[in-house]
């Protein structure tokens, strides 16, 4: 190691962590298992679409609790 650190590679393995840390947050937020939680598009976006598998009344029931 010559003491150089890649600042690209670094900012993207931020990026993964904080996509982790997302997908956590929202699986104990509705109550299921991370892996159920996807990240549909947007990657590498500010903007994401995330899939969780819950149905309309779950979902009611969290975003009534948000407010």
């Amino acid at each position: 190691e010559d003491g150089i650190r890649d600042v690209e590679r670094s900012r993207g393995l931020g990026d993964v962590y904080k996509r982790q840390a997302i997908i956590r947050m929202l699986a104990k937020l509705f109550s299921v298992p991370s892996s159920k939680v996807k990240i549909v598009s947007g990657h590498s976006s500010r903007y994401k679409i995330i899939e969780i598998p819950v149905d309309r009344d779950e979902l009611e029931e969290v975003i009534g609790s948000l407010v």
